[in-house]
């Protein structure tokens, strides 16, 4: 009987540290994956569908028919409390309460709440899963919305799509 006890005590020992090992391991794993950028085809947004010249040349699509993913996206988690400025591509999951503004070559994709309003200028790129409590200006970029919308979409300029699943206030597009 003292033999299946220890048996059975060193078994579940062993069991353990190889969890505790292999949970290491697929962490490091999933950290190494998502420092690695995005390698794709170009795909090319135009600013309407009768335009036949190109806004901008994207790597990877974020076409509204495709899944989205946020690999070689930089993840901001953290709440930003100072005007954001989008240059590259960024995922906030946290809390903005300042303005947000993508520049051209910049990728936006906000799953958090922006307190204020969202404006895209020509060349950039935004997608909004969540919630702008503010207006959302397109003034010449590409942009869409799957989220929340609590004032405003304008469109000056560009692509601007809005799902059917968005609630918006207002739409002027």
């Amino acid at each position: 009987m003292e033999v299946v006890t220890y048996l059975t005590s060193t078994l579940i020992v062993v069991v353990g540290i190889s969890l505790v090992i292999f949970g290491f391991w697929f962490d490091v794993q999933r950290r190494r994956s998502l420092q690695k950028p995005v390698q794709g085809a170009d795909v090319v947004l135009y600013a309407s569908a009768s335009s036949a010249e190109p806004l901008i040349h994207t790597k990877p699509s974020i076409a509204t028919n495709q899944p989205h993913s946020v690999e070689g996206f930089l993840k901001l988690y953290e709440p930003i409390e100072s005007d954001l400025h989008v240059y590259t591509r960024q995922a906030v999951f946290g809390p903005v309460v300042s303005p947000i503004t993508i520049h051209n070559g910049g990728q936006l994709m906000l799953f958090g709440t922006c307190a204020s309003s969202v404006t895209v200028r020509s060349g950039g790129v935004a997608v909004l899963y969540g919630l702008v409590t503010g207006d959302v200006v397109n003034e010449g970029g590409s942009l869409l919305v799957h989220g929340t919308v609590m004032g405003n979409i304008d469109q000056i300029a560009g692509c601007t799509t809005v799902s059917g699943l968005a609630q918006t206030a207002t739409q002027n597009i």
